[in-house]
C-alpha cells in the first residue's frame, strides 16, 4: 500500500519545505509560504485520487496521504515555533505565540484536507473525524472509531 501518490509528490513537497525553513531560525514569513506550498501540492495529490466509491484499501491509502500531508504542515509550523538546542535538550517555545496571518495561512492548508478525510472516512465507517490547529504544534488529524472496531484491520 502507498499512502502518497503522485511520483514523489509528497517527497518533493518535504525537500522544498526544508529549503523554504533552512534559514536558523526560520521566519514566520517562510512559514506562511512552506504553508502554502504544502496545502497547495497536498490540494493536487489528495483531490486528483480515483473515486474511492466502497474501495477500502484506496480509502486507507488516502486517510494514509492526509496524515502524511497533516504532519508536513505540522513539522513546518515547529520547525519555527519549537526548537530542541543542544544546550537545553527540551523543546521550548521561540515566539509567544503566532502572528494572526501564519494561523489563517495555517487553517487555509488545513481546509484543503476537509473533503478527502471525509471521503476516507465515510467509506471505512468511521464514527467521526476532526482536524485541529493549534499553537505550537501545529496540525493534528483525528479520527473516532466505534468501540471495538479496528483502525486498520491489515495492520
Amino acid at each position: 500500500m502507498t499512502a502518497i501518490a503522485n511520483g514523489g509528490a509528497f517527497e518533493n513537497a518535504r525537500l522544498d519545505v526544508d529549503a523554504l525553513l533552512s534559514s536558523r531560525p526560520a521566519s514566520e514569513e517562510a512559514l506562511e509560504e512552506a504553508l502554502e506550498l504544502i496545502g497547495a501540492r497536498a490540494e493536487d495529490d489528495l483531490l486528483t485520487r480515483p473515486d474511492l466509491e466502497s474501495d477500502d484499501e484506496r480509502a486507507w491509502e488516502l486517510l494514509g496521504a492526509v496524515d502524511a500531508w497533516a504532519s508536513l504542515a505540522s513539522y513546518a509550523f515547529q520547525r519555527v515555533y519549537v526548537e530542541e538546542p543542544a544546550d537545553v535538550g527540551s523543546p521550548f517555545r521561540r515566539f509567544k505565540g503566532a502572528r494572526p496571518d501564519v494561523m489563517k495561512r495555517l487553517r487555509s492548508c488545513a481546509s484543503r484536507f476537509k473533503r478527502p478525510l471525509e471521503a476516507a472516512c465515510g467509506v471505512l465507517g468511521a464514527l467521526s473525524y476532526s482536524i485541529s490547529v493549534g499553537f505550537p504544534l501545529g496540525l493534528s488529524v483525528g479520527v473516532t472509531w466505534e468501540p471495538g472496531q479496528p483502525p486498520d484491520p491489515r495492520a
